[in-house]
């Protein structure tokens, strides 16, 4: 990954009409006619025009306003929007560790807030992000010896119970200027995230073994559930144990019948799921706020 070579810069397009690269007009703040998205980009598209051009004034006061330099208010945000993906604009005070991980084929960066609260911020590599990659570990170490005085533009999502970042920018120009306040929720009960993270662990069990009772049919055997049902009921997962038991009923039945009772394993099924999705959701918040 990581070889000097020998070919040539990749060749910057021109879009949207535009008689410069895209890479120039970094900086400049534009109305687009006919704008589209491919995935979750811009798309090049030909239909695309660029209506208006001007500098944008990104160390204005509203932009220095949205640095966020505590971590748990990205929690806070997907507590009040339950949107997967959000994007933020963050001050770290450090960054303690970079890299790209041959083995897992990985870029990472380790960050870290005034208040010693860390994250992480991945990157899988593929074809399309080799040059992100490169463009990352260039600017990660530049901003070691900016020591806080840099900002980075990410989309974050709660994954297993913690933050999760997508570097997109890294600015050297955006400094935190203590503009931005954030008040942190007082936390109930200090061994929630803990607990949380626990009960997270387990639902991963149940969710394992519905995904594997759909993957190998359902008239193929399964693994006794009693077990893991009880665990859920002393755990307090009252609710999830009455759902589980209720499935794993049904399919073991469906295994042996020899009429037609898919539709209701079905439907219990997709009790289980969307329950397991919202817990899974809700006990997420909880751990990542420990961070």
């Amino acid at each position: 990954f990581y070889e000097n070579s020998s070919k040539a810069r990749r060749t910057r397009p021109h879009i949207w009409d535009m008689s410069i690269t895209l890479d120039t007009a970094m900086r400049d703040r534009m109305v687009l006619s006919g704008a589209r998205l491919c995935g979750r980009q811009l798309s090049g598209s030909n239909e695309t025009k660029v209506l208006s051009k001007k500098k944008a004034v990104l160390t204005c006061p509203e932009m220095l306003e949205m640095l966020i330099d505590d971590f748990r208010e990205i929690v806070c945000a997907f507590a009040e929007d339950s949107k997967e993906d959000k994007l933020f604009l963050i001050n770290p005070a450090s960054m303690p560790q970079f890299g790209f991980d041959r083995h897992q084929q990985v870029f990472s960066m380790t960050l870290e807030d005034k208040n010693g609260r860390r994250i992480a911020a991945l990157v899988k590599y593929s074809a399309e992000l080799k040059q992100h990659i490169a463009d990352l570990e260039k600017s990660c170490e530049a901003i070691g010896k900016l020591h806080g005085k840099w900002s980075m533009l990410a989309s974050a999502r709660i994954v297993d119970g913690r933050v999760l970042l997508f570097p997109i920018e890294i600015y050297d120009f955006l400094k935190g200027t203590g503009a931005h306040s954030f008040e942190p929720p007082e936390q109930a009960d200090p061994n929630a995230a803990a607990h949380a993270e626990q009960l997270l662990k387990l639902i991963a069990e149940v969710e394992e073994r519905l995904v594997h009772a759909i993957r190998s049919g359902l008239t193929s055997a399964q693994e006794d559930s009693k077990a893991l049902v009880g665990q859920l009921e002393r755990c307090g997962l009252v609710t999830l144990a009455e759902l589980s038991k209720g499935f794993f009923e049904v399919a073991e039945s469906y295994r042996h019948s020899t009429g037609d009772g898919g539709e209701n394993t079905l439907i219990k099924m997709a009790a289980l799921m969307e329950y397991i999705t919202i817990a899974k959701r809700k006990l997420g918040l909880i751990s990542a706020m420990d961070i």
